[in-house]
C-alpha cells in the first residue's frame, strides 16, 4: 500500500476576491432582509454564491493530475479584467503545485467543491458573502487500497483571522 502524505493546501477565498469576480449589481439586503425580499435579493445571493463556487472549483481543479489550462479555467470564471489577470497567475501557480504533488505521490485525481452561504450583507454597491467552503481532493488510491486504510480524499482547511 502506498503511504499517504498529508499536505496543507491553501484554498482561500476572501470576500474582496469574490466580489471582484463579477459586475453584478448588489441588491440592498442582509441575510435577514433576504428572507423578507426573496425575489431579486435571493437571486443575487444565489448568483454570487454560484460565482464563488465556480471560482473555487477552478482553483481546486488546477491541483489535479489533469488540470485545464489556465486560459480555459479563467474562461469559466466571470471576473473583472483586473481580477482575471490576478486569477490567471494564481491558477498557473496552482497547476505547478499540482504537478509537484503528482511527482511526489500521484497527486489528486479530481476535485469537488461545494459552498454554503452563511451570511450576506450589502453596504452601498458592495455585497459581502460569508461562505463555508467544502472541498474534497481525491487521491489516486484504488478501492482496495482505500478498504485497507488509505484515504480516499483530502479535505483542505483554511484559517481566517
Amino acid at each position: 500500500m502506498r503511504i499517504a502524505h498529508h499536505r496543507y493546501v491553501v484554498v482561500a477565498a476572501t470576500a474582496a476576491a469574490i466580489l471582484a469576480l463579477a459586475d453584478i449589481p448588489a441588491g440592498a439586503q442582509t441575510a435577514s432582509a433576504a428572507a423578507a425580499v426573496p425575489s431579486s435579493a435571493s437571486a443575487d445571493t444565489t448568483e454570487l454564491a454560484g460565482l464563488a463556487e465556480s471560482y473555487l472549483q477552478q482553483r481546486a481543479d488546477m491541483l489535479t493530475t489533469s488540470p485545464p489550462t489556465a486560459r480555459a479555467a479563467i474562461a469559466h470564471v466571470r471576473a473583472t479584467r483586473s481580477m482575471a489577470a490576478r486569477t490567471q497567475d494564481d491558477l498557473v501557480a496552482l497547476a505547478e503545485k499540482g504537478k509537484r504533488y503528482k511527482e511526489v505521490d500521484g497527486g489528486y485525481t479530481r476535485a469537488q467543491v461545494d459552498v454554503k452561504v452563511d451570511d450576506t450583507t450589502v453596504d452601498g454597491g458592495t455585497a459581502t458573502l460569508q461562505l463555508t467552503e467544502h472541498t474534497r481532493l481525491r487521491l489516486p488510491f484504488t478501492p482496495q487500497e482505500v478498504e485497507e486504510g488509505a484515504p480516499e480524499f483530502e479535505e483542505p482547511r483554511s484559517r481566517t483571522p
